[in-house]
């Protein structure tokens, strides 16, 4: 097995194991966040945010009769967050800790306020807020008591850039022994080896740090090279097929303008021969 075989077998490895990992999870960071607060609510009040959250809940404690509920406001619907009518007892000095009605697991939504609706006597006093929101693509933690937690979905650029570099390795390697032009099968030699130590260079960021901020550039840059690299492919292709329509044309208009001249000779032939025949005719007469 010659090092090109070598080659074609480590990219089909490579890629299939890029493709079940990108199929697998793109792992997104998301921090939970303990905001401490010292807020004491006892008629209505707007809070703006504007922020993407995944969970808010609350803690503190909950004096009065009445009844108090926080509305969490995105862009998708309104969710009810806390609500009294939801505690185990009501009365002064209730406390309450982490307490979340449509909030405690949400997708990522794009929060653009909170808005607290008490009514009766009563007073709620909030100590804490329990936030988690996706971060930033290193997942490092951009503020003290943050935790690291992961969710999933599909790595499309991962999945895409890994599955066009293959087919440009491939479609490369096929069409330079397919080739009979020395140049042509430069640029496909060219484009065999660059678009392997591509695929080589995503594969080893990605396993070594996936949500590292260096692998999500390598990342961007491995999707635009790979579809740059397709498009190049494509394009000595279809020049490589224009210049052998081109011979071939040539080699067919040669073959019927030897076949057009080829019953003349015949013709000519027959001719001499008469002639020599209807010669020697004359000589044995004159004998």
């Amino acid at each position: 097995m010659n090092w090109t075989k070598g080659v074609i077998l480590t990219t089909i490895i490579l890629t299939l194991i890029l493709t079940a990992s990108a199929i697998k999870s793109e792992t997104i960071t998301i921090q939970e966040i303990n905001q401490p607060t010292n807020t004491f609510v006892n008629s209505p009040r707007i809070i703006p945010v504007n922020t993407q959250l995944t969970k808010l809940a609350v803690s503190g404690y909950w004096n009065g009769l009445g009844n108090v509920q926080i509305w969490m406001h995105t862009q998708e619907k309104n969710y009810l967050a806390f609500d009294t009518n939801n505690l185990p007892s009501v009365g002064y000095g209730i406390p309450f800790y982490n307490h979340c009605i449509e909030t405690c697991e949400l997708p990522i939504s794009n929060v653009n306020m909170l808005t607290i609706h008490p009514s009766g006597p009563a007073t709620l006093h909030i100590n804490t807020y329990h936030v988690t929101k996706p971060t930033n693509p290193t997942g490092l933690a951009v503020c003290p008591g943050c935790k690291n937690q992961q969710t999933n979905s599909p790595d499309h650029t991962l999945f895409l850039a890994a599955l066009l570099l293959a087919i440009t390795i491939i479609g490369a390697h096929v069409l330079h022994h397919k080739s009979p032009n020395i140049g042509t099968k430069k640029a496909f030699a060219i484009l065999f080896i660059s678009s392997f130590v591509v695929l080589g260079i995503l594969f080893s960021f990605n396993m070594a740090a996936p949500t590292g901020a260096a692998t999500t550039l390598v990342k961007q840059s491995a999707s635009i090279l790979s579809a740059l690299s397709l498009i190049v492919l494509f394009v000595v292709a279809a020049i490589e097929i224009k210049q052998h329509n081109a011979l071939n044309s040539i080699q067919e208009k040669l073959v019927t303008s030897q076949k057009s001249t080829l019953p003349v000779q015949q013709t000519t032939h027959v001719n001499i021969w008469n002639d020599l025949e209807e010669v020697e005719k004359k000589w044995r007469k004159r004998k």
